[in-house]
């Protein structure tokens, strides 16, 4: 795929979407309230995503697949009485989504209560409870959307978690944020953190991950998985932007992060650049593909600093920055990239 895709001087581009309940910083209240939870990012945002996609694609005559990531984990049977509720609950979008060949994939999270079901917090040390949560969630996903890609919740890997994902014939995962770490957020209920994730020293481009630690390259085939690991294009902001980020945090009281920030195509276009130009300059954007993200809640914004808008935008910015660079963009689904990436690395 990899000789195949620089003679056709074809960028790929993976667009993941998780499929989470809304957040409360994006919610809009309007949404069918289900077990406490809203969905409306799902019934109204995603829709309203493919109708302004269908119009972006007749204008420009290109195809536009996403990838979606479904919860089915133990909360989801904690609260709904079925580990993959979200694959059963909305048939029309599933249906509407398959119809459109787009990837219907998994986003297991790790959530776990410790009495009523209503405090949760992250899961990171019982691999009892981890072993569960994922391979419960993967068997009760229907056939016909039993997914061979996935990202995890609060893109969290630890050696037992890839490897159970591998024994459970997952083909990718895209979890990986290359050079991004968190101690995670303290929730003031629980005393728990959420949002516990370490990437720190993690490859930038396609890899297959060693057995004892998912942030490394296997260095033979009896060390590693046989699962790829396909990494989030994480980049580094344009030192202006990295000046007023860091004023930004201090005026808020936060301590500034990673240097490494997330592509959301989300977000404001300056920001996707940003991301565009850094996989340009260190990849060959033929033969690494360019993975970006954001969450179904997102797309109930119109404006600000992530909006539905911004998607459309930026989908056409990709498209116009991979011309001027002599490449086509096309937005592919994980497990077909993933399936040729295989067979090149096996080469």
């Amino acid at each position: 795929m990899m000789s195949l895709l620089k003679m056709q001087k074809v960028a790929p581009i993976l667009l993941c979407c998780d499929v989470d309940p809304d957040r409360e910083a994006f919610s809009t209240a309007r949404g069918s309230r289900k077990g406490g939870l809203t969905w409306d990012g799902l019934e109204r945002g995603l829709p309203r995503l493919l109708d302004e996609t269908a119009k972006l694609e007749g204008e420009r005559g290109i195809a536009v697949y996403f990838n979606w990531f479904f919860r089915s984990d133990t909360q989801m049977e904690r609260i709904y009485g079925d580990f993959a509720w979200p694959y059963r609950a909305w048939p029309d979008i599933l249906a509407r989504i398959a119809k459109r060949d787009d990837e219907i994939a998994w986003h297991p999270h790790l959530w776990r209560s410790d009495d009523d079901g209503i405090s949760w917090f992250q899961e990171t040390d019982d691999l009892e409870y981890m072993d569960a949560c994922l391979r419960k969630g993967f068997e009760a996903i229907p056939e016909d959307y039993r997914p061979s890609v996935v990202r995890t919740g609060w893109d969290f890997h630890n050696a037992f978690t890839m490897r159970c994902l591998s024994d459970l014939g997952i083909a990718a995962d895209l979890s990986a944020l290359p050079g991004v770490a968190s101690e995670g957020i303290l929730d003031p209920k629980t005393r728990r953190r959420i949002a516990v994730r370490n990437w720190t020293g993690s490859p930038d481009r396609p890899y297959f991950p060693s057995k004892m630690d998912p942030r490394k390259e296997a260095k033979s085939r009896t060390e590693r998985l046989d699962i790829l690991e396909i990494p989030v294009s994480t980049y580094t902001l344009p030192t202006a932007m990295k000046l007023v980020k860091r004023a930004r945090d201090r005026m808020k009281g936060r301590q500034s992060g990673s240097k490494f920030s997330e592509p959301y195509i989300t977000k404001m276009p300056a920001l996707f650049k940003a991301a565009l130009d850094y996989h340009f300059r260190r990849h060959d954007a033929a033969r690494i593909p360019l993975v970006v993200e954001f969450h179904a809640d997102e797309l109930l914004q119109d404006s600000g600093a992530y909006s539905m808008p911004n998607v459309i935008r930026n989908l056409a910015l990709a498209v116009d920055s991979c011309s001027r660079i002599g490449l086509t963009a096309r937005f592919e689904r994980a497990s077909v990239v993933a399936d040729g990436l295989r067979r090149a690395m096996e080469d």
